[in-house]
């Protein structure tokens, strides 16, 4: 149940806006939503309801540094703000899309169905054009990160700027304090994530979910592209689920935000 008190008291956020319990409670679906904000994402006294405030980046600030070996982006490419998920793209690719499927990849042919670029080396046995003879046939580039004409990063923000290593992710994990923050967003209960550097400095991440051949799903923690692929079908990703980071991988095809880093010259 959603404390009595609460029904003729304003909701409190960190911005200075206010929502009122008892207009909300008109719908039925925000009880549910009212109620689980209660249990589990706020802290309450006797008179009002205060979500803790999220640090605000500089607007014109286009990265932070946190004391690490690159700077990191103030929010994922697409995004206005941190607060914002951003655009979703496949591995390797450079534009959105509406179907993240296999079939639509575009280092994908489905005919000979085989990845076409960033693939181990190979050879296999197959027959002549005349179908008489079986002959030895190769392929594969052994390129294991992505090339600048594929980092949408360097393409969309300049030749300073990539998708993070595998190694500057597990950089941002080791050096990092991770503190999380509950948030109601457009009427949904989020978590933004806040990583705070050795030196101070803190960047914003929220969660966000993924699109696979299946569409759309939402994940309980965040998940973005490294620019290393850990075989020919996965590429490494960075996550947080609750409160544990990992270094993961997801199909190549499937569409994931991207927080790019600065490396100065």
């Amino acid at each position: 149940m959603v404390p009595r008190f609460l029904l003729n008291k304003p909701l409190h956020f960190g911005a200075g806006e206010e929502i009122n319990f008892a207009l909300l409670m008109k719908n039925r679906m925000n009880y549910f939503l009212i109620t689980l904000i209660c249990l589990t994402l706020i802290s309450c006294d006797n008179t009002t309801v205060v979500y803790p405030d999220i640090p605000d980046e500089e607007p014109d600030k286009e990265y932070v540094d946190l004391g690490l070996s690159v700077k990191w982006a103030v929010k994922n490419i697409g995004a206005e703000s941190p607060m914002e998920i951003g655009n979703f793209y496949a591995w390797g690719e450079k534009e959105e899309k509406s179907e993240y499927t296999k079939e639509n990849y575009a280092f994908y042919d489905e005919e000979s169905m085989r990845y076409t670029k960033y693939v181990d080396y190979w050879t296999s046995l197959d027959y002549d054009e005349e179908g008489n003879k079986l002959i030895e046939i190769e392929g594969g580039d052994g390129i294991e990160v992505l090339l600048p004409i594929d980092d949408v990063a360097t393409q969309t923000l300049g030749k300073n700027w990539r998708i993070p290593t595998q190694e500057e992710c597990n950089e941002l994990m080791m050096n990092c304090e991770l503190s999380t923050v509950p948030i109601l967003e457009n009427g949904k209960a989020l978590r933004a994530y806040t990583l705070t550097g050795p030196n101070g400095n803190s960047i914003t991440f929220i969660n966000n979910g993924s699109y696979s051949d299946y569409g759309y799903t939402d994940h309980l923690g965040f998940q973005l592209w490294t620019n290393y692929r850990s075989d020919d079908m996965f590429a490494t990703t960075i996550a947080v689920y609750g409160t544990s980071w990992l270094i993961t991988s997801e199909e190549r095809h499937h569409g994931l935000p991207i927080r790019a880093v600065y490396i100065e010259e």
